[in-house]
């Protein structure tokens, strides 16, 4: 989608409105505009065109026909059911790594552990 036709969404339909329009999360369509220079309208411009007056529309400057690839943005959208199984998964494969780490990390103790008073009396006692 070209920088152009996002810019004259913006000044037409409210930020939600195109987000949603564009299937992509509202915080993700402002990252879209802030990162490639697209402006916005200020707050209170839609409640002025509702009660009748013309607020100051700004222009956009650099290269309107720049591509934007919303791919990328639509994928950090994705919250569907299936994605996050599949992302577990993918956890689950590497969870093994990470927790033979955490078990060799776990074998050491600590050097502020190490020098606490009562560490001496916690390890008598509860050693198993």
């Amino acid at each position: 989608m070209k920088r152009i036709e996002i810019y004259i969404l913006l000044w037409s339909k409210t930020l939600t409105e195109v987000a949603q329009l564009l299937e992509v999360k509202y915080y993700n369509f402002h990252k879209i505009s802030k990162d490639y220079d697209i402006p916005r309208p200020k707050p209170g411009y839609w409640v002025q065109l509702k009660y009748g007056k013309q607020p100051p529309i700004e222009k956009l400057e650099g290269d309107p026909q720049l591509n934007i690839d919303m791919t990328i943005y639509r994928e950090q959208t994705r919250s569907s059911f299936k994605y996050l199984i599949e992302k577990r998964i993918v956890n689950i494969k590497y969870g093994i790594l990470i927790i033979d780490s955490l078990i060799c990390w776990l074998r050491y103790k600590h050097t502020l552990i190490l020098r606490t008073k009562h560490l001496p009396y916690f390890i008598t006692k509860y050693q198993p």
